[in-house]
């Protein structure tokens, strides 16, 4: 059977072996062909292509020998910064932060936007200002994650944004090995844009006391409380 032209066909039809449509035209149309079991077509939307999330894991670069390394009290420090403050003692976390203390404390610049998921941490802890004079051994530390857009050849403060995530703010003993997750709050203030940075601070919210010599017992602004272990980042790609 040889037929040139158009043609409807109200019957059912079947085909054995091989079969091939020549000529078709290209379409936009979301549809696709199927086959039954029994070999019959039907024609069905194409199936849902779940969406691919990539993640990144990465260490940060920039912090020295101790993971954080807090001088004094009431003063926030953070692993890049060492043994440098963020600001002084009584000043908010969300105070304006200076252009030093912008690239200073910079944990991870964001090259491309970004949101930060969680930050998991271990770390070991000691210090020449708590122990058992004065019954002075629970050290309380707080920790707040911010971010920043860095300045670019200026002179001026920025102001941060806190990030809500998981609070293990609390009491923690000398010569103990910790292991923190903290995960962040999927909102604004935990999406970048290239060129933000963000870091994780830590301080202590209580004086040290003197454990030896003829000042022993006495209160003191230094707390040197070291801590010394790993940390990852964990940052989705937007």
């Amino acid at each position: 059977m040889k037929w040139i032209g158009a043609h409807i066909w109200d019957w059912v039809s079947r085909f054995r072996n091989d079969v091939y449509l020549e000529d078709v035209a290209e379409s936009t149309q979301s549809h696709i062909v199927g086959i039954d079991s029994d070999g019959k077509l039907y024609k069905q939307d194409p199936p849902a292509v779940p969406a691919t999330t990539k993640y990144v894991h990465l260490p940060p670069v920039s912090y020295m020998y101790y993971l954080w390394y807090i001088n004094y009290y009431d003063r926030y420090y953070s692993p890049s910064g060492y043994a440098q403050q963020l600001a002084n003692a009584g000043i908010a976390i969300t105070a304006d932060i200076t252009t030093s203390n912008q690239a200073q404390h910079a944990g991870y610049v964001a090259p491309r936007a970004c949101k930060l998921k969680s930050i998991s941490a271990t770390f070991y802890m000691w210090s020449n200002y708590f122990g058992s004079t004065g019954g002075h051994t629970n050290i309380p530390l707080e920790f707040e994650i911010i971010k920043w857009t860095p300045g670019d050849g200026s002179t001026s403060s920025v102001t941060p944004a806190v990030m809500t995530a998981t609070d293990h703010d609390g009491d923690y003993l000398e010569f103990r090995i910790y292991n923190k997750k903290w995960v962040v709050t999927d909102d604004a203030n935990s999406t970048l844009a290239a060129g933000d940075a963000f870091n994780i601070f830590c301080k202590c919210t209580t004086q040290g006391i003197v454990q030896t010599g003829g000042s022993a017992g006495s209160s003191t602004n230094t707390v040197q409380i070291l801590m010394r272990g790993e940390m990852t980042y964990e940052i989705e790609l937007t």
